[in-house]
This record gives structure tokens, sequence and C-alpha cells, in this order.
């Protein structure tokens, strides 16, 4: 017991350095959800010392009533989805983190009681909702058809088709009728939205918030071929002599069966992040073939380049619910959260050339968002229904 409570505790010192790999995090996250309150809070005081011995200073960085109040706001319960009890640990390496390198450099903030008592003002006063499942399927004929009723069964029935959300949660398209009229859908999240969609062919794909899919009713004869837009995460059913082809402002992709992530937020440079299988990326400058780990990008003038990466499926954490920021400048973060949130944010701050890493719960209300991020080092407030990141 006391080697598998180390190995925990080595989980969570690698999460506070930027180190926990995704598969780790699940890992953490599970053991999480089996503890306590009180075995919470005896974890996060081992830690607390070890990075108190460790930090530059001798002179204490939290009085025992800052370190309390820290520690009750982070353990403060919220009804949150049971994988989001990895939260509160995330809140606790920030801290740890502030103890042994912000503070003690940058000085961002006077204490954490000024901070805990303006994050709770908030809270009181005016917050925002997290992104939800929440999309819909517009049919060819214009037809709009709402796809966040979490109730489980058939959805729409089509003339050709059902619209069916299965047990697991995953919004399925069933071909119930042959037809000879092929028809082109598209399935579209809003900002603040995401979806997980199963196609005709029993494709599987994530649709992150303001992104978009669009398919053949019929994809059973010829190439299955997609059109996209924002970010999505692809598992394709393989098909003995069918392609499946992704097409998007990058170019195109030609997927013979595989799991990918194409992110095309940025028109200036999209990515395509490839896990398993393999895959072709065809841009209008020149094509590469991408292997496992391996992530392509793609320039607006369509020029192409690849790298290779040790953990590729770090970018897709924010289909399990988690932000994941990896040398993420003010800008990118500012666009996740004006996304997610569906909210205005102005960026005022001077410190664009820092880069912030981190991974964070989805699944938080804005107050606790703005919590974490301070503990991050990136000092926000939401005044008049804009977010400032100063």
């Amino acid at each position: 017991m006391q080697q598998d409570r180390s190995y925990f505790l080595n989980l969570l010192k690698k999460q506070i350095n930027g180190q926990l790999s995704s598969k780790e995090l699940i890992v953490l996250d599970r053991f999480l959800s089996t503890l306590s309150e009180e075995e919470q809070e005896e974890v996060f005081d081992t830690i607390w010392r070890e990075a108190i011995l460790q930090a530059e200073s001798t002179e204490p960085v939290f009085s025992n009533k800052e370190k309390k109040d820290a520690l009750k706001n982070i353990l403060k319960k919220n009804q949150y989805h049971q994988r989001n009890r990895l939260l509160p640990f995330v809140a606790a390496a920030m801290v740890l983190l502030v103890c042994s390198f912000i503070l003690l450099r940058y000085k961002v903030f006077d204490s954490v009681n000024d901070k805990v008592e303006s994050i709770d003002l908030m809270a009181d006063k005016m917050d925002v909702n997290p992104g939800r499942d929440k999309a819909i399927l517009l049919t060819e004929s214009g037809e709009e058809i709402a796809l966040d009723d979490d109730r489980v069964g058939v959805i729409k029935t089509g003339n050709t088709f059902n619209i069916v959300r299965l047990e697991s949660g995953e919004i399925q398209y069933k071909v119930i009728e042959k037809s000879s009229v092929v028809e082109r859908h598209t399935v579209k999240t809003p900002r603040g939205g995401q979806i997980n969609f199963l196609l005709p062919d029993g494709s599987k794909v994530w649709l992150n918030t303001a992104s978009s899919l669009t398919f053949s009713s019929d994809m059973s004869h010829k190439d299955r071929i997609v059109d996209m837009t924002g970010e999505v995460y692809f598992e394709v059913a393989k098909r003995s002599g069918q392609r499946f082809l992704v097409n998007g402002d990058f170019g195109k992709i030609d997927v013979l069966g595989t799991k990918f992530n194409v992110n095309t937020y940025d028109r200036g440079l999209s990515t395509t992040a490839l896990l398993e299988g393999a895959i072709s990326l065809e841009s209008k400058s020149g094509r590469v073939e991408l292997k496992p780990n391996e992530l392509a990008t793609v320039k607006l003038n369509g020029q192409l380049t690849k790298q290779k990466r040790d953990s590729i499926e770090e970018l897709t954490l924010w289909k399990d619910g988690y932000f994941h920021f990896d040398r993420a400048n003010v800008h990118s973060i500012a666009s996740q959260l004006a996304r997610w949130y569906d909210i205005e944010v102005k960026v005022q701050s001077i410190r664009t050339d820092h880069e912030f890493n981190g991974t964070i719960s989805r699944q938080v209300k804005l107050s606790k968002m703005i919590e974490m991020l301070d503990y991050l080092g990136l000092k926000c407030r939401y005044i008049d229904n804009k977010l400032i990141i100063l």
C-alpha cells in the first residue's frame, strides 16, 4: 500500500513539473477519485512540505492561515463530473508552482487571501458555465436537428436515417433505408459546445467547440469524403478498398484506417497529429506521409513541415475534458477560453512572449478557471461580461 502511495505521489510531482503523460493523467485521475477529502488534505500537506523544503528562499511563502485558506478553496466542493476529482490536485500543483517559482521570482500577486476573496466575490455575483455536449445536424434540405438532448434513444427519425443517443453518450447516425439520392449532412458545434459523433460507416469523430464536419448520408460506396472546420479528432473505421478523405483549408488528408487529430482554428498554422496508423497530408505546396507520434503543420501559403513528438496524445486531451497548454502564449489561451465559454476575451497583458504549461479541467465554471490561471501565473478579471487577461 505504501509503495502504491509513493507511486501516486510521484505522479502528482510529475504533474507539478508538467511532465505527466496523458496515460499517467488517466491513472492518476482514477486513483484520486477513490480518496476522501481527509486523504486529499493529507496528500496535499505531504507535497506542500516537500515544496517548501525545496524552495530557493528560506522565508515562508505563505502563513499557516494563507495555506489553510488556499487548501479550503482548492477542496471546495463543486458539482462536477466524477473525472474532475483531479481538479483539486491540478490546483494544488499550481499552488506549489507558485511556492517554488512564481511568487519567489515574479511576485504575481500579494497573497492567496486577496486572490481567494476576489474569486469568491465573482462566484457569488456572476459566473459562466463551461461548454457542454451541444450540436446540431444540418441536412441538405435545410432542416436543423438539435443534438443536445441527453436522453438515451432515438433523437430524430428521417426518411432514410435515425439519429440515436447511445448509452455511452455518443450520437450515432444510422442508415435505416438505402436511397438512390445521397445527401450531404453537416454536424456542427457552436461556441461552448462539443460532440462525440458516429458516422454512417462506423467511424468515430469528436468535434471540439465551434467546429463542423460534413459527410455523405451513404458512405458505403466509393470514397468516404468529409469536409471539416475547427478541430476534429478521428477514429476511422477500416474498410478494404475504400478510402477516407478529409478536406479542409489546409488541403487534403488520405486515410486508410487510423486515429488522428486535425486543428484548423488558426488558419495561418493548422496542425495534424497522428496517433495510430498512417496518413498522407497534401497541401497546395506539397505532400507528406505521417507515422504515429508525428505532427504536421500547414501554413497559410501551404508550406508543410513535419516533426516527431514524444507524446502526441497530449494534443487530444480536449476530447477527454482537459485544456492542455504546451508552451502556449497568452493569445492562444485567450482564444481557447473564448470558444469554450462563449465569451469575449481581451488581452491587455504585456507578457505576450511568455509561455505557459499546464493541464486543467475544462468542466469548471469561469470563476474556477480564473483561479487556476492565477496559480499558473496568468492574472484575469471578468468585468461587464468580458474576460480581461492582465
